[in-house]
């Protein structure tokens, strides 16, 4: 705990351009980072899994069918569940909420978006689950509101949508929330950023 250097590894994506971490969780002696890699077009969400002497143990990455920006924004990790929050591009939607949700050795379990009423420009910043449940929120372009915050909330088992709520602050000025966390009585809480006058 003197902060002296103890190792420094570097991870190079296939398109050998920006590569970069979004979120660092460590548990049970693994470090687990999500991000983005540049596969020389534009980006794909990846994931790593390390030892704690630096060993790459596992590496995933998600490249979505629209073939534009995915990238990885948030981690959270819960027994042998690890979920990741983030964007992908989508043909027709330009951007959803991408929820993938990955075992400890990082075999994809399954993958669910989000669109939301603007159908354009949606990106997740936030998760947090329960053993029952999954919370995603961010920022979800409205129909004439500006950005609104979309709280979105997943069966942990099947990935089945059970709600999306929205808040949208008065007149058309951009909400967004950053991240959500959830309290023993089972109440969520979201907090970000809200436009005004």
């Amino acid at each position: 705990a003197l902060g002296l250097q103890q190792w420094a590894v570097r991870y190079n994506g296939v398109g050998n351009a920006e590569d970069r971490p979004a979120k660092m969780i460590f548990k049970g002696n693994r470090l687990y980072i999500t991000g983005h890699t540049s596969n020389g077009i534009n980006n794909d969400v990846v994931t790593l899994k390390y030892d704690v002497t630096g060993v790459l143990l596992n590496e995933i990455v998600f490249a979505g069918a629209g073939a534009g920006l995915d990238e990885g924004d948030d981690l959270f990790i819960l027994n042998n569940a690890v979920y990741v929050a983030g964007t992908e591009f989508v043909a027709g939607n330009m951007n959803d909420y991408l929820l993938i949700k990955y075992d400890t050795l990082l075999n994809q379990l399954w993958k669910k978006n989000y669109n939301g009423t603007a159908d354009t420009d949606d990106r997740a910043f936030g998760v947090s689950a329960t053993s029952t449940d999954v919370y995603v929120t961010g920022s979800s372009a409205g129909a004439g509101t500006g950005n609104d915050v979309a709280l979105v909330r997943y069966n942990a088992s099947t990935g089945t949508q059970n709600w999306a709520k929205r808040y949208k602050s008065a007149g058309a000025f951009n909400d967004e929330a950053y991240s959500v966390v959830t309290d023993a009585a089972g109440n969520i809480y979201t907090g970000g950023v809200t436009g005004s006058a």
